[in-house]
C-alpha cells in the first residue's frame, strides 16, 4: 500500500515533509516537516487507518486540555482517507502516545467503609455513642491535672486568678 505522502510532499497546503522519522508496528508514521508559512520545524503524525479515530480523539482532548501532553496540536486533517496531525516539533514517542487512549479515570475498587474494615477490622463510621473498643472516659493518668484557662480570662498562670491591680 502506498503512503499518502512522503519526503518532499506538501501537507495541509504549507507543511513540506523533510524527514521520515519513524514508523510504528501499527503503521503510524512520524515525519518532520517545515512550516513554509511561518518558517519553523514541525512534527507530523500520519495515523494508520485503524488508529485514525483515536488520534482525532486525542487531538480534541489536547485542544481542550482534557489530556496532558507536551504535544501542541497545530492542525488536524485527512489525506487519502488517513488522518494526519501536525504539532510543534516534539519527540516522536510523544506523538505515538496519542495513538494510545488516555488512561481512564481511577475508580476506587472498594467503598471507603470496606477499606476501613480491612485496615481497622471495623467500619470507619463516625458515631456519637462510645465504641465497645474505645473507653468512654479517659484513664486517670491522662486527665489534666489543673483546668485550662478560659480564653480572654486574666490569669497569671494556669488555675490561679491574677490579682487585681
Amino acid at each position: 500500500m502506498a503512503k499518502p505522502f512522503g519526503v518532499g510532499d506538501v501537507v495541509g497546503g504549507r507543511y513540506r515533509i523533510t524527514y521520515h522519522v519513524v514508523t510504528s508496528a501499527d503503521q503510524d508514521i512520524v515525519f518532520q516537516a517545515h512550516d513554509e508559512a511561518l518558517g519553523r520545524e514541525v512534527s507530523v503524525l500520519l495515523a494508520s487507518r485503524s488508529n485514525a479515530k483515536q488520534v482525532a480523539t486525542s487531538a480534541r482532548e489536547l485542544a481542550v486540555n482534557d489530556r496532558a501532553s507536551e504535544v501542541e496540536v497545530l492542525d488536524l486533517g485527512l489525506a487519502d482517507d488517513r488522518t494526519y496531525l501536525i504539532s510543534t516539533l516534539v519527540d516522536p514517542n510523544q506523538l505515538l502516545d496519542l495513538v494510545v487512549p488516555d488512561v481512564a479515570p481511577f475508580v476506587e475498587p472498594y467503598f471507603t467503609d470496606s477499606l476501613g474494615s480491612e485496615i481497622f477490622g471495623q467500619s470507619r463510621r463516625c458515631s456519637r455513642r462510645p465504641s465497645p473498643t474505645m473507653p468512654s472516659t479517659m484513664p486517670g493518668s491522662m486527665r489534666p491535672r489543673m483546668p485550662l484557662p478560659r480564653v480572654g480570662a486574666q490569669t497569671a498562670s494556669y488555675g490561679r486568678a491574677a490579682s487585681a491591680p
